[in-house]
């Protein structure tokens, strides 16, 4: 036979040649799962997920109180640096000794007699540490002469109990001996020992008693005598500090002519120390900045005018510090402390031309760091003035289906 029999069954109740049945394969559902997920992560990316738009801006550090600059007020030559880069500085303390570049013959004679004068100076001084070398040793003397003192009085105390129990002892024999005397078992000779030995016991009392007062005196006589050395000391030192001050005196005079002291205005910190001791040096020249003490460094940025209007105070900014590269000791947090309200033209790159002109003005931003320092290979290490800073400042935040959807919205707002 052909044909199955249910075949023909099949064939005679009017199916035809049956129906065609097509199957989807089970990867194909996966798949289609797969790309409805991605779809909804998209979507719920573009509405959850936000994108900050920042503007990259550059410039540098300055302390918020101003640095003080220490000039040359008059051509002439260092003679002395008195401090050393990064030295704390209290007001008035003196910074440069400086002199004019020329003398006259009448300014030499004047440098002679001062160093005479610092000749006599040197001598008073070593004077006076003279006069302290040996006002400490006699003193020392004292005292520690007044510490044998007082250790030996507590020796001689103790003496004294002991000769004094000693004493009673012989006392007592010689009272036993007396009264065997009384009953002829003791001879005349033994009782006269026991009264010798009780008179020398004594007498040795005596002289021990003898030695404490004496102690106790020379304790007494020490006081005033430690008093005395201070005023015996006091006068000598006080010439040599008078002969001193004389001198000094004489020395500023002196020196004043064509000499004088460049001494720092307020306490702080010296930094960008540029002279050094012979060093000649113009009227106006820069010898060094001050950074006052308390003084905070914050970041002066120019920021474009197309970003200031994003830009407020309390805005957190991201920095990154030149001489700390961002790859090895990452960014660092600032806060906008002032937007200035005036934009400043940059200065023309050359002439009067048309590039100076097409600049684009910028704003003023000053921003404080979180820290003064910055990590580097475990030590904090401090920031430094005028130190270039470039910075991240974030201006706005938007929904990414905001930013896709902007140039509609843009085109709506025209309309």
């Amino acid at each position: 036979m052909l044909f199955r029999q249910a075949a023909l069954d099949h064939l005679r109740r009017g199916h035809g040649q049956g129906h065609v049945l097509l199957r989807s394969p089970r990867s194909f559902w996966f798949m289609s799962v797969a790309a409805l997920g991605l779809g909804l992560a998209v979507l719920l990316m573009l509405f959850l997920v936000s994108y900050t738009q920042r503007a990259r801006v550059s410039g540098h550090l300055v302390p918020d109180r101003g640095l003080v600059n220490l000039a040359m007020l008059q051509t002439g030559v260092v003679a002395e640096v008195l401090v050393h880069e990064g030295t704390k500085v209290r007001q008035g303390q003196a910074l440069f000794r400086l002199r004019a570049e020329r003398p006259s013959a009448a300014g030499e004679l004047a440098q002679g007699a001062v160093r005479s004068l610092e000749q006599q100076r040197d001598h008073w001084r070593a004077e006076l540490q003279r006069l302290d070398a040996f006002a400490a040793a006699q003193t020392e003397t004292l005292l520690q002469k007044r510490l044998d003192l007082e250790a030996e009085l507590p020796r001689a105390q103790a003496e004294q109990q002991l000769l004094r129990r000693r004493l009673q002892s012989a006392q007592e024999a010689l009272a036993r001996f007396e009264a065997l005397q009384g009953t002829g078992f003791a001879s005349r000779l033994q009782v006269q020992q026991r009264q010798d030995e009780v008179l020398d016991q004594q007498a040795r009392l005596a002289a021990l008693e003898r030695n404490e007062r004496d102690i106790r005196s020379q304790l007494a006589a020490l006081v005033p005598e430690l008093r005395a050395q201070g005023l015996r000391d006091g006068s000598p030192r006080a010439q040599a500090e008078r002969q001193l001050a004389a001198l000094q005196q004489e020395i500023a005079e002196a020196q004043g002519r064509h000499e004088w002291v460049l001494t720092a205005p307020v306490d702080g910190r010296l930094t960008s120390l540029q002279a050094h001791a012979g060093q000649t040096v113009a009227a106006g020249q820069l010898l060094a900045l001050l950074l006052p003490s308390g003084a905070a460094l914050q970041a002066q940025l120019q920021l474009p005018s197309s970003a200031a209007a994003f830009v407020q105070p309390g805005q957190k900014v991201a920095l990154r510090y030149a001489a700390f590269p961002y790859q090895k000791f990452g960014q660092h947090e600032g806060v906008v402390q002032e937007v200035s309200r005036a934009a400043v033209q940059p200065p023309a790159a050359g002439g009067a031309g048309g590039a100076g002109a097409a600049a684009e003005r910028s704003y003023r931003v000053l921003v404080r760091p979180l820290s003064q320092t910055v990590m580097a290979y475990g030590q904090p290490v401090a920031l430094q003035a005028d130190m270039q800073v470039e910075a991240d400042v974030m201006l706005s935040e938007r929904r990414l289906i905001e930013w896709i959807f902007e140039p509609m919205l843009a085109l709506k707002g025209r309309l």
